[in-house]
This record gives structure tokens, C-alpha cells and sequence, in this order.
């Protein structure tokens, strides 16, 4: 077990989170290579695919990328869910890792993202296969032994197994509880998607003590609880900061003396109550925790904590004193940390590498080539940056997220001048997510919690602002990301709207497409936009987990993509960005890479 010599810097990432809420794919035929079918865009009837090109983003699977799920055996090891890696990792009580498996791949044994892991009486390991849409079961040495829910299961993120051997898993994208006997047969299922008892918004984690069932509905941001049969008994919280509220709670864990343990991962923190939801403690302390998925009990009495924004197993004593990390921070040259924003100039991809606070360099192939920035308040550094643009003649701008200003630096990285503070007075930000510029030199900001968008000039002289918080025409519920079309029109992803809207170079209001849900035309979480030279509108959706395409004028050509960690497949994609000739780029902060494609039509 490793101890911490300071506090992580990485105290950031409060919203890190904002982008961890998982929705249901739709269900397309659409091809996902060079094969593809007709569309419409623009009144022509064309072909347009993507093509995988290559994956960007150093891949070191001895390293945790983004453990979800921890749960303990009878001789204090503990297994690890590493969502990334898709594998699962066996580590000693002091947090030496003993053995992995998985890997990505559909075989038995194989693994397509991993969700959070169980471990029953007798030691055997199930592990929730959530790309492949199963539950695995393996005993404790990774032999596996049976797959569950074939078939059946859409986006298992959560399984636990009562002592009769019996298997609830809950089925994420079909915001349902399903069970199965100790066979894997088939028994029952409950739930749908809403907002009412024994109804879920994307549950995240699932368990079982004495004769209850527990959910915790994610979106929902509350505990439901059920009898085994699916009857509905009471809901505990909603949403907030208050020790009886949650913020996308992701990790539910009740230990053999029926205290629970709540991973509130907005909120960076880990609750503790007593069977009847009495609060006992918390684990809070700025920088501990970061994003937290789940907690893991120990007979000692030990916490063994999925801290996922971290990539970490963190352990604190059962009166919460912080002991020590297990794994290796994700800081090497060429490795990601939640990559958002990106911008393509003379041949080199510059990635904004926000949980490390620094911008990545990468050359046309996707090998590392330098970085500059890092952690910090101070000119030059930086705090969970999300937007990047480049102007014509090299010099680079930064949205400093936290920092809540826009920086400049010229074409080797080093400082030059910064704008903004926080604020709500035209010229400050609070939170500028995105920065893109026109073919005029100025600059557009997504100003993200003042919901609106500024407009500057090239020399940063403030010139407009548009929007307001508001579901209209023209308002915006924190607008994250904008693309800008040879016309200068100007496209912005509003983000808890779901949907796009499209302004002239005035900030008039030109069009809107894109509502919730998940079907053809629709939108959840949209969290990237690019509008190419051919006026085709891609648009990342972290919710659906897929590419949607459509033309500037809103209308529907086609989505690509599933959930997965392998080519074509995303899990929360963000910024999409262009690069020479017909390439794009798809950054996945949850999976710490970027895939690149040339659009093919």
C-alpha cells in the first residue's frame, strides 16, 4: 500500500461527474465501416460512413482507467472493476495486485467495459460484462464458469447474489432490476424509465440485504427500495448537498452488519448511515475523493474506494482516516486523463488532458510529441481546461474551465496573456467551457453555468453576448460546446436541453433540432459538435453513447456507433473536432482515448 506524501492536486473535477449520466442506445442497423447506407443531407443522396483510422492515447493496462467496482472475499482480497481495461484486477489486503483478467473481446473470459463486481459466499466473482450485455461469473483465481443474462440484459451496470445463490442485476439502459436463479434462468423483472416509485433514471448499483433489494437510482439521485419480489417498500433522498441528499450517486454497499455506504459521486464524497438511513459519517475532505463509484468493505472494518476520477483504490479506516492508495496515477507522457477538448493545426492534434490540467501534443500519427500547462492558479497553468482553439497564425487559446478564464499562448506553449475571471458581467465567465473562432478572428465562448454564449473580437475585446438560462428559443441550460459553419453560423450544444441550436454571426436565433430521447433525430446529453466543409453536423452524444449526424438545417442523416470500448464503439464521447482533409476526432474522457475517423461518403 502506497501512502499519499500531499493531497492530489486533482481536487478538480466537481463536474467531472456532470458527464458520468448513462442513457439507453438506440438501436440502429446503421454500418459502422466503409459499408453504409443511403441518407439524405442537403437534398443529395449520398453514401457517408466513418472509418476507423487509429486509437490515440498511450494504453497501459497495468494501470487502473477508471476503476467503477470493488468488492471483497473472505481473505480480505479485493476485486476491482476497471471500466477501461475492461478487467477485472485482484489485489492483496495491502494493495499488491495478485492477478487480472479479461480483457476486450466477446468470447467467454472476455470482457467489453466492466461495471461493478460481486462476490458471494463462496468466494465466486461476477462481474458485470456491460458492452457484452451480460453478467460473468468466475471463481477467485479468474477461472470463468458461466455467463448470465445472455440475450436478456441490454447494459448490466450492477449485479449482486442473495445466500441462496439467487442474481439481481440491474439492467442500466433498461432502467429495470432483472433476477435470475442460481441456474442463470430467467425469473422476473421491474422498472421502466420515469421519475416515480419503482421507476429509474440509468441506476447505477444494486444490493441486497436480508430481505430487501436496494437500487440506487442515479439520475434520480435516491435510494428505492423493494422487496424480492419486485414490491415496492420506500425511497430514501433526492438531490442536493445535504447528508440526506445525493448528486449521481453511482455506488450503493451494504456490509454484514447492515450499515450502508453511499458513493455520492457529484459530490466527491462517501455517506454512511445505519439500516434505516440514520446518517452515521462522511468521507468529504477536499481532494480524498474524486468521482467516487464505490465502497467495498473489508472484515477489519477497512474501506477499500473505487475512486474513479482519481483512477485509485483509495482505503481509510473506518473512522474515515485516509490510509493509503492502491495503483498508479495516469500522468505519463502520451497518456489521457479524462481528454475533452481538441484542436487539429499544421499536422498536430493538441489534446486538452483536463484531469492531468495540461494540453497534450500528438503528431499526425497519434505519437506524443511534448505538453505544456499542468495544475495550477498562476499564468501558464491551468484547472481542468475543456476548450481549445487555434487561430491562423498558430498562437493557441485555452477555455481555463475552473480558473474561469481564457489563456493565450503562442505555438510552443509558453504564456502570453490571459482574459476573463469569474463573473456574470460581460467579458467574465463562470465556467467557459468551449472556445472556437470564426473566419473573421473572432472568438465564441460557451459561458456554461451563466448559460449564455460572448462573443470577442481578435484582440479580446468583448463585442456581443446572447442566451439566458431557459428552455426558449434562444436560452440555454448550460451550453458546453459550438461549431462554426462557412457561413459563420454558429451551432451550440445545449447541453441539459438536448438539443442543438444554430445562431448567425449576430447571435440571432436561426433553428433549433434535437429533444430528448433516444430514437432517430433525438438527443441525450449532446456534448460534442463539428460541422464539416460539407455541411454535415456531427454531434456526440454522451447520453445514447453514439454519433448522430445531420445537416446544417437540422435534418436527420444517421447515428454510428455503440456502446463499447472498441472501434466504433464509445462510452460518454465528448468533443468531436476536424482535422486535415476528411479526418475527425472523438475524444472519450471515460476511457481515456481518442478515436480518429475519416469520414467517408
Amino acid at each position: 500500500m502506497k501512502f499519499l506524501k500531499k493531497q492530489i492536486s486533482a481536487v478538480l473535477l466537481g463536474l467531472i461527474v456532470v458527464f458520468t449520466a448513462c442513457s439507453k442506445p438506440a438501436q440502429t442497423n446503421d454500418s459502422l465501416s466503409a459499408s453504409s447506407d443511403q441518407v439524405r443531407s442537403q437534398g443529395w443522396v449520398h453514401q457517408v460512413s466513418l472509418v476507423f483510422i487509429n486509437k490515440i492515447g498511450l494504453a497501459d493496462v497495468s494501470k487502473l482507467n477508471s476503476p467503477v467496482g470493488v468488492a471483497v472475499d473472505s481473505e480480505n482480497n479485493f476485486y476491482v472493476g476497471d471500466f477501461g481495461n475492461s478487467m477485472v484486477k485482484k489485489y492483496n489486503i495491502y494493495g499488491q495486485l495478485l492477478k487480472q483478467w479479461g480483457g476486450y473481446g466477446v468470447l467467454p473470459g472476455k470482457m467489453n467495459v466492466v461495471g461493478e463486481v460481486f462476490v458471494d459466499q463462496s468466494d465466486f466473482v461476477y462481474v458485470a460484462d456491460i458492452g457484452n450485455g451480460r453478467i460473468q461469473k468466475f471463481d477467485k483465481e479468474g477461472n470463468f464458469k458461466k455467463i448470465i443474462g445472455q440475450g436478456i440484459l441490454k447494459h448490466p451496470r450492477s449485479v449482486a447474489v442473495d445466500e441462496n445463490g439467487t442474481v439481481f442485476v440491474l439492467d442500466e439502459f433498461a432502467n429495470q432490476v432483472v433476477k435470475f436463479n442460481a441456474e442463470g434462468e430467467l425469473l422476473k423483472s421491474w422498472g421502466s424509465e420515469g421519475v416515480f416509485a419503482s421507476q429509474f433514471m440509468f441506476p447505477n448499483s444494486i444490493a441486497v440485504y436480508q430481505d430487501k433489494v436496494y437500487v440506487l437510482d442515479t439520475q434520480n439521485s435516491r435510494v428505492q427500495i423493494f422487496d424480492k419480489e419486485g414490491a415496492f417498500l420506500s425511497i430514501f433522498g433526492s438531490y442536493g448537498t445535504a447528508v440526506n441528499q445525493f448528486n449521481l450517486p453511482r455506488g450503493i454497499t451494504i456490509d454484514q452488519n447492515g450499515t450502508i455506504y453511499i458513493a455520492d459521486t457529484g459530490n466527491n464524497r462517501v455517506l454512511k448511515y445505519n439500516l434505516d438511513f440514520n446518517f452515521i459519517g462522511k468521507i468529504d475532505t477536499v481532494g480524498y475523493l474524486i468521482a467516487p463509484n464505490k465502497v467495498g468493505v473489508d472484515q477489519n472494518g477497512i474501506l477499500i474506494i473505487a475512486d474513479t476520477g482519481s483512477h485509485l483504490v483509495k482505503f481509510f479506516s473506518s473512522g474515515f482516516v485516509f490510509l493509503g492508495y492502491a495503483g498508479t496515477p495516469r500522468n505519463a507522457d502520451g497518456e489521457l486523463n479524462y481528454p475533452t477538448g481538441m484542436a487539429f493545426f499544421e499536422n498536430k492534434l493538441y489534446v486538452l488532458d483536463s484531469s492531468n490540467s495540461r494540453v497534450q501534443v500528438f503528431d499526425r500519427f497519434g505519437r506524443y510529441v511534448s505538453q505544456f500547462g499542468g495544475f495550477g492558479f498562476g499564468n501558464g497553468k491551468l484547472f481542468a481546461p475543456r476548450g481549445i482553439a487555434i487561430d491562423q497564425e498558430g498562437f493557441i487559446f485555452i477555455a481555463d474551465t475552473y480558473n474561469h478564464i481564457i489563456q493565450k499562448f503562442d505555438n510552443q506553449g509558453n504564456y502570453l496573456a490571459s482574459y476573463g475571471g469569474q463573473g456574470y458581467a460581460n467579458g467574465q465567465f463562470n465556467l467557459p467551457y468551449d472556445i472556437q473562432i470564426d473566419r473573421e478572428g473572432n472568438f465564441y465562448v460557451t459561458d456554461f453555468l451563466n448559460h449564455r454564449i460572448q462573443k470577442f473580437d481578435h484582440f479580446f475585446n468583448h463585442l456581443k453576448t446572447f442566451g439566458s438560462f431557459g428552455f426558449g428559443e434562444g436560452q440555454f441550460f448550460c451550453p458546453n460546446r459550438l461549431s462554426i459553419d462557412k457561413k459563420n453560423n454558429v451551432f451550440v450544444t445545449d447541453f441539459y436541453n438536448n438539443r442543438v441550436q444554430k445562431f448567425n454571426s449576430e447571435g440571432i436565433f436561426i433553428l433549433k433540432f434535437g429533444s430528448y430521447g433516444h430514437g432517430n433525430g433525438q438527443l441525450y446529453l449532446p456534448a460534442g459538435i463539428y460541422v464539416d466543409k460539407q455541411d454535415r453536423v456531427f454531434i456526440s452524444e454522451m447520453g445514447n453513447q453514439r454519433i448522430s449526424i445531420f445537416d446544417t438545417e437540422g435534418g436527420f442523416i444517421k447515428t454510428i456507433g455503440e456502446v463499447g470500448a472498441g472501434n466504433y464503439e464509445f462510452h460518454f464521447p465528448a468533443q468531436i473536432t476536424g482535422g486535415k482533409g476528411h479526418l475527425i476526432f472523438v475524444s472519450s474522457p471515460a476511457l481515456n482515448k481518442i478515436q480518429e475517423f475519416i469520414v467517408s461518403w
